[in-house]
């Protein structure tokens, strides 16, 4: 590692530090000797986190915890970062505790599903996402990422109606509309795919899956 590097990486690190503690500033309780609660710690989390620095977030999500191992928010926020770092054995340890503590959560069930699907468990993905899906009709991220896994499971008609109902709940989603494509590609049925398709580049012409999953399919 070059000086250079270090001194950027130690540059890096002061102002994570600096933005921690000014964001810690902000949520300390009025009274001077007052602590910090888990959902002190929880809060200043979720501000670590939308400012992108995710491991200085973990670490808020874990003190919380430490205080109070039932917080159902902070299981949830800390199975959502690890989850976003790739560390899925944990992610799903944080959520199913989330789940024990909140049972019938559709969100907190989404996300699961969403991580046994990257661990390969397809069938434990599908079984969380329909639990979302029954527990929370309006969830379209929760049909969406149950579109995904019927399609690779190979099952179409599945994927198509999972895929139509993210597409009613927001038919200006071009994901969406992709997503419908796709399993209607899978199916055979090219034309609906295609429409699909050109609908996802007229709702988002930067959209370079579209544009790709039109130009492979009108080029057979």
């Amino acid at each position: 590692m070059t000086e250079h590097t270090i001194q950027n990486k130690v540059t890096r690190m002061g102002r994570c530090w600096l933005l921690a503690c000014g964001l810690i500033a902000t949520l300390l309780p009025a009274a001077a000797n007052a602590q910090f609660t888990a959902a002190d710690y929880n809060n200043l989390g979720v501000k670590l986190e939308s400012q992108g620095l995710l491991d200085e977030a973990i670490g808020q999500y874990r003190a919380a915890l430490r205080l109070d191992p039932v917080d159902v928010f902070a299981h949830s926020n800390l199975g959502n970062a690890l989850a976003r770092k790739g560390q899925l054995d944990e992610a799903i340890t944080e959520l199913r505790g989330a789940l024990r503590i909140r049972p019938g959560n559709s969100g907190d069930h989404d996300t699961l599903g969403f991580v046994l699907n990257r661990k390969g468990d397809l069938d434990g993905a599908i079984q969380e996402q329909r639990e979302a899906v029954r527990l929370d009709p309006t969830n379209l991220n929760a049909h969406y990422n149950l579109g995904v896994v019927l399609r690779k499971k190979g099952d179409w008609d599945g994927a198509i109606a999972e895929s139509r109902a993210a597409v009613r709940l927001n038919p200006k989603d071009s994901v969406s509309h992709v997503s419908l494509g796709n399993a209607l590609e899978g199916k055979g049925d090219n034309s609906a795919a295609l429409s699909e398709y050109r609908l996802a580049l007229e709702l988002d012409p930067q959209s370079e899956v579209a544009r790709i999953n039109l130009d492979n399919l009108t080029k057979r």
